[in-house]
C-alpha cells in the first residue's frame, strides 16, 4: 500500500521544487543541534539545536559558498542511547522529535519542511545522511522496538550462531536485510516519503556497501536488487543518489566496483591523499594530479563503466574523523572529551605544524610553526 498526500497533513509549499546542482555544488555536512545550540551561533536560544535554528544560519550558509546541505542522520532516533550523531535510527519516515522547537507538540514534520522550503528559496539543496544498514535493536543482547519482535529473520541478517545470531557488517551488532523483498519495499518507501512530502533533493546512503550483500553476507555486485530498485524507482529519478562505499565488515567498493552507475560516492581516496600531501609525505604529486583531474583512475568513462569524474564526492575531512582545525593541531587522535576513550574516530593522516594542540601557542605561532621550531620529524615531512 502507498503513501497517501493526505495522510500527512497540508503544507503551503507554495512553488517550491527540488534543486539540483552541476558543477557548482558545494557540500557542507551538518549536524541539526550541532550546528545551531552553541551560543556562538548567534541566533535566538528558542531555535538553538532546531531545523528552524538551520533557517536563522542560511546567511552564514551563502556567505560560505556553500549550496547544499547534507543534515547527518534526523529519522527519529533514541534520545535516551546515548549516540549524539543520531546513526541509531528507530523510524525512517520521522524527523528526530528533539530537533523541533517544541518536541511535545508533534510539529517536527512542519518545522524540518518549513526548513527545507527556505533552503531551496536560497538556492541550497537538501540532502540527508540515512542510515538502511541498521538500527537501534542492536545484537541480541540489544532492546527489542519494532523488527526484533515482529519478525527478526526478515528484518536482520542472521548468522545461525545462538551465540551470535544477528550479523554485524554494519559494526553495531545487527544488520539490516536488504536482500529481503519486504525491507527493500520498506527503503523504498521511506525514500519516497522524504521526496514527496518532506522535498528531501538527495540521500547520502550510510555504509552502503551493506546494500550488496546477500542474504548470506556473501558480496553480489552484478546485481544487488535494493541498489537497481532505487536508482530506477520513477518517483526517485530526480533525487541526488551518494554512496559511502564501505561496510564495516571490509567491503570496499570505492568507484566502478560500486554497482550503481547513477550514485555518486564518497571519495576516500582524495581524502587520504590531500592530507598525506598537506602532512609532506614524500612522492604525493603523482596522485593528488590524479585526484584533482576527478579520480578518473576510479571512475572511468569508457563504454564498459560510463562513468564520470563528477561521481566522485571529493572532501578532506568528515564526521568519521577530525574537524579540519585539529588535523593541522594534532598528531595524534585527540578524542577523549565524549568519554569513548578515543577509541572512535578515525586515526587520519595529521600533522600538528609543529606545535602538538592548540595550548599555550604563541599568537605568531598559531598558522604554523617557525622552520626553525619544528620537530626533526616534521621539517622532513612538511611541504613548505
Amino acid at each position: 500500500m502507498g503513501i497517501l498526500p493526505n495522510q500527512f497533513g497540508e503544507f503551503d509549499w507554495q512553488d517550491d521544487s527540488l534543486l539540483h546542482h552541476g558543477s557548482d555544488l558545494v557540500i557542507y555536512e551538518m549536524h541539526i543541534r550541532g550546528f545551531t545550540m552553541n551560543p556562538n551561533s548567534g541566533i535566538a536560544e528558542a531555535h538553538r539545536g532546531t531545523f528552524l535554528g538551520v533557517v536563522d544560519k542560511i546567511p552564514y550558509l551563502l556567505e560560505l559558498g556553500i549550496t547544499a546541505v547534507e543534515l547527518m542522520p534526523i529519522f527519529q532516533f533514541d534520545p535516551d542511547d546515548g549516540h549524539y550523531w543520531g546513526y541509531m535510527p528507530l523510524n525512517f519516515f520521522s524527523p528526530h522529535h528533539a530537533y523541533a522547537t517544541d518536541p511535545s507538540a508533534c510539529n517536527q514534520r512542519d518545522e524540518f519542511r518549513t526548513m527545507a522550503k527556505a533552503l531551496h528559496a536560497a538556492g541550497i539543496e537538501v540532502i540527508l545522511d540515512v542510515v538502511y544498514n541498521h538500527t537501534r535493536e542492536g545484537d541480541h543482547l540489544g532492546p527489542t522496538y519494532n523488527w526484533k519482535g515482529i519478525d527478526s529473520s526478515t528484518a536482520y541478517m542472521m548468522t545461525g550462531d545462538p551465540t551470535a545470531p544477528y550479523a554485524s557488517h554494519s559494526g553495531t551488532g545487527n544488520t539490516l536485510h536488504t536482500a529481503n523483498q519486504a525491507v527493500r519495499r520498506m527503503i523504498v518507501d521511506s525514500l519516497r516519503f522524504w521526496d514527496s512530502h518532506m522535498h528531501v533533493d538527495g540521500f547520502r546512503f550510510d555504509l552502503a556497501s551493506v546494500f550488496t550483500r546477500n542474504s548470506d553476507g556473501t558480496i553480489n555486485l552484478d546485481d544487488p536488487p535494493i541498489i537497481s530498485e532505487i536508482g530506477t524507482d520513477a518517483d526517485l529519478s530526480d533525487n541526488r543518489l551518494i554512496a559511502e562505499p564501505w561496510d564495516a565488515s571490509g567491503a570496499y567498493q570505492l568507484g566502478k566496483r560500486f554497482p550503481g552507475q547513477r550514485w555518486m560516492q564518497w571519495n576516500a581516496r582524495n581524502r587520504d591523499t590531500v592530507q598525506r600531501f598537506v602532512r609532506g609525505d614524500r612522492g604525493m604529486i603523482t596522485e593528488l594530479m590524479t585526484r584533482l583531474y576527478g579520480s578518473c583512475d576510479l571512475f572511468p568513462d569508457d563504454l564498459m563503466h560510463a562513468l564520470q569524474p563528477p561521481l566522485s564526492i571529493n572532501y578532506i575531512t568528515s564526521h568519521d574523523g577530525s574537524t579540519l582545525y585539529d588535523q593541522t593541531a594534532y598528531n595524534h587522535k585527540c578524542n577523549w572529551a565524549n568519554g569513548h576513550n578515543n577509541t572512535d574516530g578515525a586515526d587520519e593522516f595529521r600533522w600538528d605544524c609543529g606545535w602538538e594542540g592548540d595550548d599555550g601557542i604563541p599568537p605568531n605561532q598559531r598558522m604554523i610553526a617557525p622552520r626553525s621550531q619544528r620537530s626533526t620529524f616534521h621539517q622532513d615531512r612538511s611541504p613548505f
